[in-house]
This record gives structure tokens, C-alpha cells and sequence, in this order.
């Protein structure tokens, strides 16, 4: 698979297609929900996206594996291992689910909570199997496709419920959300059926080749857990000192910042299956793709932040003050950027998992010492300002590590690109915008 820049553009566009039909799913879900339910049931909605966020566990490896095992292959060269590695994560997430769940209602109770937790995450983890192999063969339509079944049925479904009884609850949320999930997990075991031609047989499942599969993977799996540690270190920290309502409201802030990510994609995506190829590629192209993806990126936080005062300001007033944590939050989109995109991919495919993950634990350390002042103040604000110098931190601390040329070079560009988009929101933050 030969790179070039200009049809490396072009398939970046295609993909990113599909991800801005998904971002503008997700931007209008992230509107609606905290409109019609109550601040302190929002609150409880983004506690329960917070943990949702390490569904990824149950599947103990074997989803990271595949994805490891299967980049940069085609189709037919990992046909007949599909079927054999979904049986092996069918089994053990439905042994962790159980007694991860089990576990959860006896500690804590808020039973209900929990089992629709522990379902979603199940049913995560199955539709996570099937967008990792598409992604990582290159099929990014149909990876695509999934993603945005289940941010644009999640929409619409909530919608009809809301339009039915003209109301919503958190409950109805928690229903059009399960629902979602358990529809396009059957859906892919469906298709599984029909690619097999009928033949949907089980295959012998062995110890040996379960365990194979997860020590590929569990690297990857530990490495991913605790970069959604650092990830959401700032919303851990507001859960435990803030009010709920000060919980909803940095939540709210943090979860725009994780929409705008959802593009990103576009960029990592579309990277994986050359670097899987060509682990040498970034050496050659990596100021280039780099400029290509910041430049991306500082427009489309340019125009998320005026689309986002307007919506604010009109739509959602009692949010308003979600605009105080935005306007730092969004300092860290570069460094998020040049971390998914060509960070995460190049230790990846140079088997640096076990680097990258002690980078990430260095990175939790330094943004837990960071986040203290705040933490101890009670400042949500401070937290927010610590979130960003910690993920900057981290992401010339990756750089270094990579011991790729022009270092300086790189990270000269990456203050370089911090400036423009300094300029880029100061700009924004004159728009005035009357409610």
C-alpha cells in the first residue's frame, strides 16, 4: 500500500464525510438531552457516560488484539478468523459482564443503573469488534456506517419518543440508548451469518489460541484504559468535588470537546492500514500530515466555538456557564490531535505498546499534581487549565520518545499551530452573540 499525500487527502475527506454526518448527530444529541431533562439527571447521564467509557475491559484484550493482528490485511486474508475471534469475545465478555455486574449492584446497588451499564457495555464491545476489523482492513464505509447507525438511531428514536409523549426522561434516554445498542449488535451478527453463507457454525474454541489473541491485545487494551484515565482525569477529579450541577456543567463542556474528537477519525483511521504497511511512513510525511491535520483542526474549533456560543445562548441558557470551561478545554484540541492521530497509530504499529502505555502513567501522575490546586479549591476552572498543560506535556513527551528526526522542527510547529488557534478563538470570542 503506497502512500500518497493527495489520495491520502482524498480518502481522509470520504471518511470524514461520514464523520461529520456522526459529529452532527452527536452535536445535536449533546443539545437535546440536557434540554428536556433536569441538571441533576443530566449529571447522573454523564456519570453513567463516564464509566461507559471503560466498557472496553470486558472484552479482556481480544478486540485490541484482532485490531492488531488484522492491520493492513484485506478481507479474505482474515475471513476465516472473524467468526473464530467473535466466539472468543462472546464468551469472555459475557463471563466479565456477569460478574463485573454482579459485583457493581452488590458494592454500590442502583441496580438498574448498573445492568443497563453492564448490557450497554456487552453490547459495545461486540459492535467495537466489528468497527476495529473494518478499520483496520481499510473498509472505513463500514466501520462508518455503524457509527453513525448508532449516534443517528440513538437521535432519532429519543426524538420519536419525545414527539410521542411530548416529554423526556432519563429513563427514555436510557431506553433509546440500549436499544440502539442491542439492535446493531444483532444487525452485525446478522451480517456475520450472511458472509458465512449459512454456514454459521462455532468454531472449537482452544485456551491456547484465546490466550494468543489477548496477550496481542492486553498491551493495547491496558494502554487504551488508562489513556481514558487520562482523557477523563479532569471529569474524575469534578465528580468527586463538584456539585452535581457543577458535575453536568464541566460534563457538558467535555463532551463537546470529545464531538469535535469524532473527526479525528477521519485522519487516524484512514492512517492505520498504510502505517501497518509502512511503519517508517511518519519519518517521511510527518510534517506534512501534521500540517494537514492541524490546520483541520484549528478551523473546526473555530467554527464549533460560534456555532456553539449561538446554540448556548438561545437554546440552552442555564449552560452558559459551560463557556467559561470550554474556552481553555479547547487549548487541548491540538495536542488531542497530534496524540490520536499519529501518536497512538506509530507506537501501535511499532509494537511500543508497553512505552506508550508507561507515558500515559507518567501523564496521570503529572495532571493529578496539575489538577491539585484546583482539586483542593474546589476550582473547576483551575482543573480545566491543569487538563490542558497536562496533555500538552504528554504529547511532547511522546514526541521525544518516538526519537523520529526534526524534533525540534515538530514541536516548534505544534506552538506554532497553539498560536493560531490562540488567534483563531480570540477572534470567536468577540462574535457577540445577543440572547
Amino acid at each position: 500500500m503506497r502512500f500518497d499525500l493527495k489520495v491520502f487527502a482524498g480518502k481522509v475527506s470520504y471518511v470524514l464525510l461520514f464523520n461529520i454526518f456522526t459529529f452532527l448527530a452527536g452535536l445535536i444529541t449533546i443539545f437535546y438531552i440536557p434540554k428536556f431533562i433536569s441538571i441533576t439527571d443530566y449529571a447522573e447521564w454523564k456519570e453513567f457516560g463516564l464509566y461507559y467509557a471503560f466498557a472496553g475491559l470486558l472484552n479482556f484484550g481480544i478486540v485490541d488484539g484482532a485490531y492488531v493482528r488484522f492491520g493492513g490485511k484485506t478481507y479474505s486474508e482474515i475471513r476465516d478468523h472473524v467468526l473464530e475471534y467473535q466466539a472468543y469475545l462472546f464468551l469472555s465478555s459475557t463471563i466479565f459482564s456477569l460478574l463485573f455486574g454482579i459485583l457493581l449492584v452488590v458494592l454500590f446497588g442502583r441496580s438498574s443503573f448498573f445492568i443497563l451499564l453492564i448490557a450497554n457495555a456487552f453490547f459495545f464491545n461486540i459492535m467495537g469488534y466489528y468497527i476495529n476489523i473494518f478499520n483496520a482492513i481499510g473498509r472505513h464505509v463500514f466501520a462508518n456506517i455503524i457509527r453513525l447507525y448508532s449516534r443517528m438511531g440513538f437521535l432519532i428514536l429519543f426524538l420519536f419518543i419525545y414527539w410521542m409523549y411530548e416529554s423526556l426522561n432519563l429513563r427514555q434516554v436510557y431506553f433509546s440508548f440500549t436499544i440502539i445498542n442491542l439492535t446493531g449488535t444483532l444487525f452485525l451478527m446478522v451480517w456475520l451469518y450472511i458472509t458465512a453463507k449459512g454456514t454459521f457454525q462455532l468454531p472449537r474454541l482452544t485456551s491456547k489460541a484465546m490466550f494468543a489473541l489477548q496477550k496481542d491485545g492486553i498491551p493495547v487494551l491496558f494502554a487504551n484504559v488508562v489513556q481514558i484515565i487520562l482523557f477523563n482525569i479532569d471529569l474524575i477529579f469534578v465528580k468527586i468535588i463538584a456539585s452535581p450541577e457543577e458535575f453536568a456543567i464541566y460534563g457538558f463542556a467535555v463532551t463537546v470537546i470529545k464531538a469535535l474528537l469524532v473527526l479525528t477519525n477521519s485522519f487516524k483511521l484512514v492512517l492505520y492500514p498504510y502505517l501497518s504497511v509502512d511503519n517508517n511512513l511518519l519519518d517521511k510525511h510527518y510534517l506534512k500530515l501534521k500540517t494537514l491535520v492541524y490546520i483541520s483542526g484549528v478551523l473546526l474549533t473555530g467554527i464549533l466555538l460560534v456555532v456553539l456560543k449561538i446554540i448556548i445562548f438561545h437554546f440552552l441558557p442555564e449552560y452558559i456557564p459551560s463557556l467559561n470551561i470550554l474556552k481553555y478545554l479547547l487549548f487541548s484540541v491540538p495536542s488531542l490531535f497530534s496524540v490520536i492521530v499519529f501518536q497512538y497509530n506509530t507506537y501501535l504499529v511499532g509494537g511500543n505498546q508497553a512505552r506508550y502505555l508507561k507515558n500515559n502513567i507518567i501523564s496521570i501522575a503529572i495532571g493529578t499534581l496539575l489538577n491539585m490546586p484546583g482539586i483542593l479549591l474546589g476550582r473547576t476552572e483551575w482543573i480545566a487549565m491543569a487538563t490542558v498543560v497536562s496533555f500538552a506535556l504528554f504529547s511532547i513527551q511522546n514526541e521525544y520518545s518516538m526519537k523520529m528526526d526534526n524534533i525540534r522542527k515538530r514541536i516548534r510547529q505544534d506552538i506554532v499551530y497553539m498560536m493560531l488557534l490562540l488567534l483563531v478563538l480570540a477572534i470567536v470570542n468577540q462574535i457577540k452573540i445577543v440572547p
